[in-house]
């Protein structure tokens, strides 16, 4: 472990390297390929920071929707489980209609935002301005 620059200062400054001084030396398709491997350090960047926390998140909204207890395994094995239980109910159509409808899809549409928060959070906010 190093004290300074930390992971995050390293991916940052990587990413600003390529985007910053070597894109524009480039020409296509190498300029295109070097913003995606730019843009997937600011995922990984994005991904270390909140991905802890968001998945703790989805955890407990888990529980909350599917009622019970966590399993008490690894936060992100027992997401999966959850997820595998949500799953089976929605094809069994217990989301059909009824109130249970409107907390699934309020749970899809949270769990869809803190993907999009890692992946591509320009695009929520495109999505905000749409609304």
């Amino acid at each position: 472990m190093q004290d300074r620059p930390d992971r995050d200062e390293l991916l940052k400054g990587v990413s600003d390297f390529l985007e910053q001084k070597v894109v524009p030396e480039l020409e296509e398709p190498l300029r295109f390929h070097t913003r995606v491997a730019a843009n997937l350090l600011k995922i990984i960047r994005r991904e270390l920071e909140l991905e802890p926390g968001l998945s703790a998140a989805e955890l407990e909204r888990l529980v909350e929707l599917l009622g019970g207890e966590p399993g008490g395994g690894e936060a992100s094995a027992e997401v999966l489980r959850l997820n595998e239980e949500l799953a089976r109910r929605i094809r069994a159509g217990q989301a059909d209609e009824g109130p249970w409808r409107q907390e699934v899809l309020a749970h899809l549409k949270q769990t869809l935002i803190d993907k999009l928060t890692i992946a591509n959070p320009g695009i929520i906010e495109k999505a905000q301005r749409v609304d």
